[in-house]
């Protein structure tokens, strides 16, 4: 009997590191996977901050003056080729110099009325009168 009850023990404690066993496989596998997409993730990231960084350094480059490099991107680079013919068509047709209307300035605000001076009691002593209930003034 004494060996029937050990042999049982130990199937039990078999079963219990094997379960152990397969949990700690499963979650080394776990986190293997968010380890992998985490990766992922931040090289997604990084190439869009470096994408971003050189949209910023090419606005830069224009809003200082330097010459256009030919590799830049181009405004007109994504007209459709049809499209870009029937404008410059337009523009040979009707030339004509266009300039924007200035509008006039704004009226300036009105002035601001004086303010008046809060009222004030005739009486000095009338202020007083509404501690005479408080028993430190009876005193």
């Amino acid at each position: 009997m004494v060996t029937d009850e050990i042999q049982q023990l130990k199937a039990t404690l078999a079963g219990l590191v094997r379960e152990q066993a397969d949990r700690r496989a499963l979650h080394q596998r776990q986190s293997a996977v968010i380890k992998a997409e985490a990766q992922e993730y931040m090289t997604k990231q990084a190439q869009a901050a470096e994408r971003y960084l050189e949209h910023r350094r090419e606005l830069g480059r224009r809003e200082a003056g330097e010459e256009e490099r030919p590799d830049a991107v181009q405004e007109l680079d994504f007209e459709p080729e049809g499209f870009a013919e029937e404008t410059e068509a337009e523009e040979a047709v009707t030339p004509q110099s266009f300039v924007q209307p200035v509008a006039p300035p704004p009226p300036p605000p009105p002035e601001r009325a004086p303010r008046r001076a809060r009222a004030r009691s005739e009486d000095p002593e009338e202020d007083d009168d509404a501690f005479l209930n408080n028993r430190w003034r009876d005193e």
